[in-house]
């Protein structure tokens, strides 16, 4: 028998203020959850990786209960190829009417070099008609151990439709020296959007940088929860977010450097550039720097409003009017994150999604 299972994700490491309401998401999720599909090309891909169930997620250990389940799709890959880049590629799709959950797991090894391109799609074979009415949802899980030297760059396009909603939940352990993971998410859907990303940073000198464009309109959700831990000595992080809001669309990005006693010469930075598109949209960001080392950096800043006089004036001069120009804004953003994929497939599938959204 079908039911909804309360839990609370997205959990700030530190909270804040409890009457912002920010400091963790409440969610409700089916408990009737089956596979869903992954369809994989590339090399790089292995029956069998080490077991990766200890490391933590930005979505947290309440969400464990979507994907513990012998119902939920499992793919794995082990990148060894020391010297020579592979790459992957998994299309991800749920099913009209069902919560379907799946689950990559990622081990790169010494010196090791791998690209892994995501695109995900809640119910991709429903009709416009039928996507009206149905509900689904998609739960994708990403766990993954780099080794020293290895780099790692995960790329996905998200692309939920209308009464449909994507949970993306990322952990990752750089254990080795010198471990690299870069991380390009592009959100285009219609529905809902819940994602977590967890990034710990053991290894001396180990780098996390990623880049998060979105653009939420109607009544979307958008709960964002970005977390970089500094544990080894010289290590480096960067978040960036750029995205758009427009209709009723609410949107909640979290965004967490927190340097851990033993990071000495660490260096972390978080950046967010919000562009509001209409008066009825609800904004909160949340940049968070914690601090338990001396001898670090770490800096943040967000810019958050509408388009400026300036620039409303130059496009006016040209013929060209608010909503038109919005547009191109937007658009301009978003295509911006496109370009930063660096992979032909994905980014043809992204800027077909950013094509209709727009």
């Amino acid at each position: 028998m079908e039911q909804n299972v309360s839990m609370k994700i997205n959990e700030l490491p530190s909270p804040t203020w409890n009457w912002l309401k920010v400091n963790e998401t409440p969610i409700k999720w089916s408990n009737k959850i089956e596979p869903c599909e992954i369809a994989a090309e590339g090399d790089a891909v292995a029956t069998e990786t080490e077991q990766l169930s200890d490391i933590e997620t930005g979505a947290g250990r309440e969400a464990d209960a979507i994907f513990a389940t012998e119902n939920t799709a499992k793919y794995q890959i082990l990148a060894d190829n020391a010297g020579q880049d592979k790459t992957v590629r998994l299309h991800i799709s749920g099913k009209k009417d069902a919560h379907t959950a799946g689950c990559v797991e990622i081990v790169a090894k010494e010196n090791s070099t791998l690209t892994v391109v995501m695109d995900s799609r809640v119910a991709p074979d429903a009709t416009k008609e039928e996507d009206s009415t149905a509900e689904a949802s998609l739960a994708v899980r990403v766990r993954m151990k780099v080794e020293s030297g290895a780099s790692v760059r995960l790329v996905q396009v998200q692309m939920p439709q209308e009464h449909e909603t994507l949970l993306s939940d990322i952990g990752g352990n750089l254990i080795g020296e010198g471990a690299k993971v870069e991380y390009i998410q592009l959100f285009l859907g219609k529905g809902n959007l819940y994602s977590g990303c967890r990034m710990d940073l053991n290894g001396k000198e180990s780098n996390f940088a990623t880049e998060t464009g979105y653009l939420g309109q109607a009544q979307q959700i958008l709960d964002y929860n970005m977390v970089a831990n500094h544990f080894g000595e010289k290590t480096m992080s960067y978040i960036n977010s750029d995205g758009a809001l427009r209709g009723q669309a609410h949107k909640v990005f979290r965004g967490t450097i927190d340097f851990k006693r033993g990071s000495s010469g660490a260096e972390g930075q978080e950046e967010e550039s919000v562009l509001l598109l209409g008066d009825d949209v609800e904004n909160k960001t949340i940049p968070l720097i914690l601090c338990a080392q001396e001898d670090v950096k770490g800096n943040h800043g967000a810019t958050i409003g509408e388009l400026d006089e300036d620039t409303m004036f130059y496009f006016g001069a040209r013929g060209i009017d608010k909503e038109a120009a919005e547009r191109i804004v937007t658009g301009a953003k978003l295509e911006h994150i496109c370009d930063l994929m660096k992979d032909e497939a994905a980014e043809k599938i992204a800027k077909e999604a950013l094509e209709e959204v727009i």
